[in-house]
């Protein structure tokens, strides 16, 4: 959509956030990892005034809107283009030692959504682009899903999107394709209505379309390789006593949030397998909340997209 600021932009589990986030000093640094359009950066902005947050985003348009949003804060606020991935390189890049909390929100922004060109959504026709970052030299989508062959693509449907019929899926993108290529989010949603939409009812078909564009989404921008090293990078880079609050939508982010957040509890496993700090000592943390943090239903009343985010805290010790 590429819209104007405003109502259309909620982020989510927002006082959960700033309830749950620390400051170690009265002048501390939060560190927003997926800025996106800077609701949750303004949140911490508002509720602590002596406090700095980074913004850090890796796409360019958004970090562009999210810095003529903030720019009232002054220096208090810091925006870089830049991976959570690499979060290490980025926060030294930037002349920032460790910092007091970070946050990882790892669903799709609003933004993201409703801005048909990105091709992130199967209910508005685009171009199959899904790369959060457009000037990147990453693979689209639809280089993705007109070159891979169909053991290719039922391996990314099924270990991304866990999507039931994979195979059948995958069958009919290798057999659509051979005409033109599919080229737009509605050719792809076409596709898979006709493989497999006989089996299903309208909502099921939505919740199953929703799964094939994810699988698809995260492997473009390889989601889970990049949740992974920012976990155990943002771990590394807290202070003592800061705290990483991690906002996952589906279970593959959830159970890699837990599995990284157990490798490093308590000094579990061996230093080598687990964040190393900037001193060379290996991190451990405390894990706050066993069971993920849900939306109040109020919240899910205003934000539907709410509904399936949950939100994983651990602290450094």
């Amino acid at each position: 959509m590429r819209e104007p600021l405003g109502d259309s932009h909620c982020p989510v589990l927002v006082d959960e956030v700033l309830e749950n986030l620390r400051l170690t000093t009265d002048n501390g640094v939060f560190v927003d990892a997926t800025v996106g359009l800077g609701g949750h950066a303004e949140a911490v902005l508002e509720r602590f005034p002596s406090a700095s947050v980074v913004g850090i985003d890796i796409d360019s348009e958004a970090l562009e809107l999210c810095k003529r949003r903030l720019e009232r804060y002054g220096e208090r606020f810091m925006a870089i283009r830049g991976s959570y991935g690499d979060m290490g390189d980025v926060l030294s890049g930037a002349g920032i030692g460790t910092v007091d909390s970070i946050l990882i929100d790892t669903g799709l922004s609003s933004y993201d959504i409703g801005t048909a060109e990105r091709g992130f959504s199967f209910m508005l026709d685009g171009p199959l682009d899904m790369r959060y970052s457009r000037s990147s030299q990453v693979a689209s989508a639809r280089a993705l899903i007109n070159r891979q062959n169909a053991r290719e693509l039922r391996k990314i449907l099924r270990d991304f999107g866990e999507v039931p019929f994979a195979g059948r899926v995958a069958a009919a993108i290798v057999e659509a394709r051979k005409k033109r290529g599919i080229r737009t989010t509605g050719e792809l949603a076409a596709v898979v209505r006709r493989s497999i939409g006989h089996r299903l009812g309208h909502r099921r078909i939505e919740s199953f379309l929703a799964k094939v564009f994810q699988a698809f989404r995260i492997a473009v921008n390889r989601e889970l390789e990049v949740l992974d090293a920012g976990l155990r990078q943002s771990i590394a880079s807290l202070a003592k006593g800061g705290r990483l609050l991690v906002i996952c939508y589906e279970s593959l982010s959830h159970r890699l949030t837990k599995q990284v957040f157990r490798e490093h509890e308590g000094g579990r496993i061996s230093p080598e397998d687990v964040a190393v700090s900037g001193d060379g000592q290996s991190v451990e943390i405390r894990i706050v909340n066993r069971r993920a943090i849900r939306a109040s239903a109020s919240e899910v009343a205003r934000n539907i997209r709410s509904r399936s985010a949950g939100l994983r805290i651990a602290e450094r010790l």
